[in-house]
């Protein structure tokens, strides 16, 4: 996932640090 504005931070960020 990139940063993209419906891809908010939020949202993938956490995802990255999950796994």
């Amino acid at each position: 996932l990139l940063k993209n504005p419906s891809t908010p931070q939020r949202f993938w960020l956490p995802l990255l640090h999950d796994s």
